[in-house]
């Protein structure tokens, strides 16, 4: 099933560009997870989150499939050639739940914060096992939030100042952007068929099958 659905490419609409690693192994994990995990693709080990390079005590989950359909998202949004190096991504968080879940309904919402708070948090740690020298970093740095008086009052009584939340966009880490910026170690993904695939297992098979291809094969 996931191997048809792959096959489907014909209407794609959407294209992301990512690094070529998160597609080689199982970078994301299928189901939600507690701790770190560990991965290892050729040369490189990764631990995907459960530390903090700073703050010993704090243990952010591991990211997931959750994790990765809001990465591809949010770079769907990026526009490469355009790039002004201030690696700063605009777009609303209305249209940013719409791309990720196909709704903006409260739910989707308040799910989708909470992962772009995990992403905040996480670090990836990435280790030559040949040298044992590794570095650490972030996807996400900075989201641009800003709060704006109301403009619907839950009740014609309500007397107390309200705000409502804009979201802007965010801004990527130096890391992640200079990633990104490495053409040919990025591969292509449909985000169009990644979304409309229900099944978080699904999605993270989709994610390794080899049916797909890197943009320069197609």
């Amino acid at each position: 099933m996931v191997e048809d659905i792959a096959g489907s490419r014909a209407n794609r609409e959407l294209s992301v560009l990512a690094p070529k690693d998160y597609f080689l192994g199982p970078v994301f994990a299928a189901t939600r997870q507690e701790g770190a995990r560990e991965v290892t693709i050729g040369d490189k080990r990764y631990q995907i989150g459960g530390f903090h390079p700073l703050r010993r005590n704090l243990h952010p989950p591991a990211l997931d499939v959750r994790h990765a359909r809001a990465i591809f998202c949010l770079l769907s949004f990026r526009k490469p050639y355009n790039d002004d190096g201030t690696r700063l991504i605009r777009f609303s968080f209305n249209l940013f739940c719409r791309r990720y879940a196909r709704s903006n309904g409260g739910r989707y919402s308040r799910d989708i914060a909470h992962i772009l708070g995990d992403l905040l948090d996480a670090y990836i740690r990435v280790a030559d096992t040949k040298t044992g020298i590794s570095h650490e970093y972030r996807l996400i740095e900075h989201i641009d939030i800003e709060r704006r008086p109301i403009r619907r009052r839950d009740a014609k009584l309500a007397n107390d100042f309200q705000t409502e939340m804009w979201f802007n966009g965010c801004r990527l880490s130096p890391e992640f952007y200079s990633l990104l910026n490495r053409i040919a170690e990025l591969q292509d993904l449909d985000l169009e068929v990644f979304t409309s695939i229900r099944s978080p297992l699904a999605q993270a098979i989709y994610l390794y099958i080899p049916k797909r291809r890197t943009a320069a094969a197609l």
